[in-house]
């Protein structure tokens, strides 16, 4: 809990929740080395065991990555409970703090770290999508599956990609 609210009161503001709704906790996004997103929204208020951090995976399509050819496959979205959050933001305390890792610009390969909308640093590397992706609960579609309107992106279950 103290740490939900360290990290709370360090990156509190204004924003849209990762689906462009009202949010009432922390937008952190994690921009993988392929250009995938994955957005999380930590609740702000009386975090406790009871609240859901939500995760929304925003793939990069053929068309979008710089070789035509590497397609982040299908979106998703799902949830972290109350350990998993902790855990999660201890990783990206422990990246923020691996300065050793750090770059000033983003480049191939590399991982960006937003709160908010803000950049909060780069990254030569970054375990973070892997890790979501091994501990979300699947709770759907993302938003962006339902606007493409393609049975081929609606995955309920099944794995992300990596």
């Amino acid at each position: 809990r103290d740490l939900i609210e360290t990290m709370g009161q360090r990156c509190a503001g204004t924003h849209k929740d990762s689906d462009g709704g009202a949010s009432d906790g922390d937008l952190y996004t994690f921009a993988d080395g392929n250009g995938n997103s994955y957005k999380v929204v930590v609740p702000w208020e009386n975090a406790s065991e009871t609240q859901a951090t939500t995760v929304n995976y925003v793939p990069i399509t053929r068309m979008e990555s710089s070789s035509g050819h590497y397609d982040g496959g299908p979106p998703w979205k799902g949830t972290l409970d109350y350990h998993q959050t902790l855990d999660f933001l201890q990783r990206w305390e422990d990246m923020a703090n691996a300065t050793e890792l750090h770059i000033d610009q983003r480049r191939m390969g590399s991982c960006a770290f937003s709160v908010n909308g803000e950049l909060q640093f780069i990254s030569t590397r970054s375990n973070i999508g892997g890790w979501l992706a091994d501990n979300v609960v699947r709770t759907g579609h993302s938003v962006q599956a339902v606007k493409a309107g393609s049975k081929a992106n609606y995955h309920k279950q099944g794995s992300p990609p990596r």
